[in-house]
């Protein structure tokens, strides 16, 4: 995530690049994330919520739909 340009590039992203950028790639990941953005009470939630476009289901992904959607294109 860190220094991920995005279409929402700015602020948050900045934020996120910041705030990790003490840290090794091997310290932040996916499960942190997900640890982070699941839980209202983590100090990242808001911050990621923001990063991630508002909103983020993590067991809701359907790599069925996913390559079908891929296919169409």
């Amino acid at each position: 995530m860190t220094g991920t340009a995005t279409a929402n590039s700015g602020t948050a992203t900045n934020a996120r690049s910041r705030s990790t950028r003490s840290l090794r790639p091997s310290e932040w990941g996916y499960a942190n994330f997900v640890e982070a953005i699941t839980d209202p009470g983590h100090e990242e939630h808001d911050e990621l919520l923001e990063w991630v476009g508002g909103a983020f289901a993590p067991d809701q992904f359907d790599v069925e739909d996913i390559n079908k959607r891929l296919a169409a294109r």
